[in-house]
């Protein structure tokens, strides 16, 4: 397979999950806020907040919590209605979602810790390994941009093992929502369901996030009034529309298609 093609499967996958997601958008949205609340909450109070108060930084951290409960239930719940919806399923779709989110929370946090430690892990080791490498650059008394290079030699390959390991896992959590693995297995088989589609996952993805950064760093280095809830909102379209493309390249890639 020639590496275009993976362009075309990836867009392909875009633009399924698309439908899909247009489908349900009313449906999906609610569900996708309701669950998301502490994180916008988050967002909204302490982003303007001193940071140098040791008290918004310790219920910064307590909010943490709720964050990542809202983040599993908002993917159980979500993945469960864009289920319903490519089935054709009109029951009640509601207290399916919530109960089916609920049934499956712990199996789901396992494996969403999982894919958060796969980026935190090398995030640490390399901001350990940066820190060194600039406190033997101040010891021996070296130019400046040997610091400089150093921190790119080592953040560089950091920074792709941690997309590496994001893409490999991304599709853990929705293998323990419907297939009911427990979080070692979801992983292995997330694993074994993107392997040899990792480029098509990761142009399915960045097609995806990538606007959504360029456009936050340009409403907040414009000065936009009301930045936060613009932010937010942006947060809300893209954050619930990858979830739409993540489900559906677990569709398609586990052969459920």
């Amino acid at each position: 397979m020639g590496f275009l093609s993976y362009f075309g499967i990836a867009g392909e996958i875009l633009a399924e999950a698309w439908t899909l997601y247009r489908k349900c958008f009313w449906r999906l949205l609610p569900v996708y806020l309701f669950f998301s609340m502490p994180k916008i909450a988050e967002m909204l109070i302490f982003n303007d907040t001193d940071e140098s108060s040791w008290l918004a930084n310790a219920f910064q951290v307590l909010f943490l919590i709720p964050i990542w409960i809202g983040t599993v239930l908002c993917i159980g719940a979500c993945g469960r209605l864009l289920e319903m919806v490519r089935k054709d399923d009109h029951g009640p779709w509601i207290k399916h979602c919530v109960l089916f989110g609920w049934g499956r929370f712990f199996k789901l946090l396992g494996a969403y810790m999982l894919l958060v430690l796969s980026l935190l892990v090398p995030t640490f080791i390399a901001l350990f390994l940066i820190f060194l490498a600039i406190f033997l650059v101040k010891l021996i008394a070296l130019p400046g941009a040997t610091t400089v290079a150093a921190s790119i030699i080592i953040g560089v390959p950091a920074a792709c093992l941690a997309i590496w390991l994001l893409v490999k896992l991304s599709l853990a959590p929705y293998v323990s929502l419907f297939e009911g693995w427990n979080p070692i297995r979801a992983v292995i088989r997330s694993f074994v369901l993107t392997s040899g589609n990792f480029w098509i996952l990761l142009i399915s993805y960045a097609a995806l996030l990538l606007p959504l950064f360029a456009i936050a760093y340009l409403i907040g280095y414009i000065g936009m009034p009301a930045t936060n809830i613009m932010v937010t909102f942006l947060g809300i379209l893209f954050g619930s529309f990858l979830i739409a493309v993540a489900y559906h390249a677990y569709i398609r890639l586990s052969g459920e298609e």
